[in-house]
């Protein structure tokens, strides 16, 4: 990708992997809330971090019966910079920001206690080269792709619900955690769309709850 700056006017870059995992277009309201609010293109994005909003739609859609809520969202995620090894002339390796796949979507550990539990696959190498050109759709656009790196984290990336806004979602987080305790599972979401055969990432007529 990092050879590939040509990108055609009006394409985006995706990756097969994305799919997989509960993306496609057109992208829904959701997803490209997210990107926005974040600064961030697609390709920042990884698996991991698409699968996991991939399940937090079908918990909002599927269980709380409601659109995916990007201030209970914020309340339990935030984005960390990636990094990888680079190997460097004197043999040694640094830590470089990641030029794909940089932003890093992770559950906030003071949070972690009132989610749905469940881990995700610790690696997921060879994603990379599976990239191809997608056709942005005018309607409902992602950010448009500019091959931007990013190299620090960004100051939006650690904003949470503002605490005047809490008793909005309060009914939402108190929620979750009743899910939480009956047993419900990150895996049990994930199996829950794909039994369904629905693309939690996409932008539809109508919501899980409502089908």
């Amino acid at each position: 990708l990092d050879r590939r700056p040509d990108c055609p006017d009006g394409d985006i870059v995706s990756f097969v992997a994305f799919h997989e995992r509960g993306f496609s277009v057109p992208a829904s309201r959701f997803l490209r809330g997210v990107l926005y609010e974040n600064g961030l293109e697609l390709q920042h994005l990884n698996p991991n971090g698409v699968l996991m909003m991939s399940a937090f739609a079908t918990l909002c859609e599927g269980y709380l019966a409601a659109a995916p809520n990007f201030l209970l969202f914020r309340h339990f995620f935030s984005f960390a910079l990636q990094k990888e090894s680079v190997s460097m002339r004197e043999g040694r390796k640094e830590q470089h920001p990641a030029p794909i796949g940089c932003a890093g979507l992770r559950r906030k550990t003071t949070r972690s206690a009132g989610y749905i539990p469940g881990e995700l696959p610790s690696s997921n190498k060879g994603w990379h080269p599976g990239w191809f050109y997608l056709k942005n759709d005018p309607a409902n656009p992602l950010p448009k792709f500019t091959g931007r790196a990013l190299s620090q984290p960004l100051e939006c990336w650690t904003y949470g619900c503002p605490s005047g806004e809490m008793k909005k979602i309060q009914g939402g987080v108190d929620a979750v955690a009743k899910l939480r305790d009956h047993g419900l599972s990150s895996q049990g979401l994930v199996a829950a769309y794909l039994k369904r055969g629905v693309v939690p990432l996409m932008r539809r007529p109508l919501g899980l709850w409502q089908m």
